[in-house]
């Protein structure tokens, strides 16, 4: 198979969440016979030589970041440049993608998307979108004030899961989660763990009584809940009076509209008096794998959380964690894993570190040992159910899903009209006409060239709306 993802998160760059999944995936794919092209993003100052070091036997296509489609709206311009690179391979270069993978955060596949349900122009190729979270549900979580930036986001995203046949999620909560947004009857779906550093399953926990290491990574954000597990120490931290009980986080500091200040400038009266609790610098891969080695437990005390690829991580190197139930991250260590807690509950949390603080030396061991073996089998389990799931419909002979009706394109660029302060009125008034839309829309030919005219006609002073129709018109001939 020849298989393109795209995708602005760019491993080593973007370490974690979709940017590992999507390498480590590349390599397993790369490994096992198959052609794989990678579409991302060429960062200033970034080190290309180094960078592509990493992508040996992988064709890695840059675009330029710097070009602006759509300079009001990131996400929008993103999935633009990535597009007209995806276009350029297939349509110039005469590459024939089976699968074309994007995640779903940002709406990163949308004019791909967009192109095939309109004009059909990449039947032959079918895409995936492996879901990790949508950008608009992780803001909710995080309690980010939200905006019209947001609102626009989540009608991309929308669009793609409403005209995309193919999915991927790690967990089984997400499919449910998003259950309103996908096509189900139509749909085909797999639970795929995401894919971390196989290296991981080399280390060795080395853990010991002597001095107990909690430790958390993770960005310093409300969804994540390092306030929780501030909170729930500082129930048990007497009790362990004398003992070398360390609380230790690695993270970036983030913005908490609770706070209106940023997590580290709110805690930093309890940290500075408390010798028990330690922030780390930035960690990298190697400092990482030092830290696991003297950690006790991990712990996760997300309130969401669609997957968590750093408690897999911790899993392979044999360090045992605490996490939350009714999250992703509860189904990673398995149905009969003992420390769990309910989520967004502080003394839930201090009973099951205090539960896993008081194991012995050997009843730690054999702990370590048994969530490395669940970490090995979630990850073997997930190469094989992401092969078999591209195998099974490599030939599938699905047509491109063709929306039932123009209304979401239209409130798309309609939102991103509003966004750019042009052609509000004209727009607004387009926008009501939802009936006639519909109808021409049913007649294929006819309704795309009724819906270039009137957009020429009402962006004639939008030079980026009529150089994107200009382009997308290439595949219709």
């Amino acid at each position: 198979m020849t298989i393109c993802f795209a995708s602005r998160e760019c491993f080593p760059a973007y370490y974690g969440g979709i940017g590992s999944h999507f390498y480590f995936q590349m390599k397993m794919l790369k490994e096992n016979g198959h052609k794989v092209v990678f579409v991302t993003h060429k960062y200033q100052n970034a080190n290309i030589d180094e960078m592509i070091k990493y992508y040996e036997g992988i064709e890695v296509v840059f675009v330029n970041s710097s070009r602006q489609f759509f300079p009001t709206h990131e996400n929008l311009n993103n999935s633009h440049l990535l597009w007209l690179s995806i276009h350029d391979l297939i349509a110039t270069e005469g590459y024939q993608f089976d699968f074309i993978i994007f995640p779903d955060c940002g709406g990163e596949g949308f004019f791909t998307i967009l192109a095939n349900t309109i004009y059909g122009l990449y039947n032959y190729s079918k895409v995936l979108i492996e879901i990790e979270g949508p950008m608009k549900d992780v803001a909710v979580r995080n309690k980010n004030i939200l905006d019209e930036h947001y609102e626009l986001t989540k009608l991309i995203e929308e669009y793609c899961f409403n005209n995309c046949y193919y999915f991927t999620s790690p967990t089984k909560i997400m499919i449910n989660e998003l259950h309103d947004y996908l096509n189900n009857n139509k749909s085909e779906f797999a639970i795929v763990p995401n894919l971390v550093n196989p290296n991981f399953l080399e280390n060795n926990n080395e853990a010991s009584h002597k001095e107990k290491n909690i430790f958390f990574l993770g960005r310093l954000e409300y969804r994540k809940g390092p306030d929780l597990l501030i909170e729930a120490f500082s129930e048990i931290i007497e009790e362990y009076h004398g003992s070398l009980l360390k609380l230790k986080f690695a993270g970036r500091d983030q913005y908490w509209s609770d706070y209106n200040k940023t997590f580290m400038q709110n805690w930093k009266h309890i940290i500075k008096d408390n010798n028990s609790i330690e922030f780390l610098e930035f960690l990298s891969h190697n400092d990482l794998e030092k830290v696991f080695s003297s950690t006790w437990v991990a712990v996760f005390p997300s309130r969401w959380e669609p997957f968590g690829n750093v408690a897999l991580e911790a899993m392979l190197a044999g360090v045992p964690v605490v996490v939350p139930k009714g999250t992703g991250l509860e189904e990673i260590v398995g149905d009969n894993y003992k420390y769990t807690f309910e989520a967004g509950n502080k003394l839930s949390l201090a009973k099951t570190l205090r539960s896993i603080l008081e194991l012995s030396d050997e009843e730690h061991k054999i702990l370590s040992n048994k969530v490395k073996q669940t970490g090995r089998e979630l990850l073997l389990n997930s190469q094989e159910v992401f092969v078999n799931f591209l195998t099974k419909n490599y030939a599938d002979k699905k047509e491109a899903h063709i929306s039932s009706s123009a209304d979401k394109i239209f409130e798309i660029f309609h939102s991103f009209a509003l966004l750019g302060g042009d052609n509000h009125q004209r727009y607004d008034n387009l926008y009501k006409d939802y009936s006639k839309i519909n109808e021409l829309y049913q007649q294929k030919s006819k309704e795309y060239a009724e819906i270039e005219k009137r957009f020429e006609i009402i962006n004639r002073e939008n030079l980026l709306m009529k150089e994107y129709l200009r382009t997308i018109q290439i595949g219709k001939s």
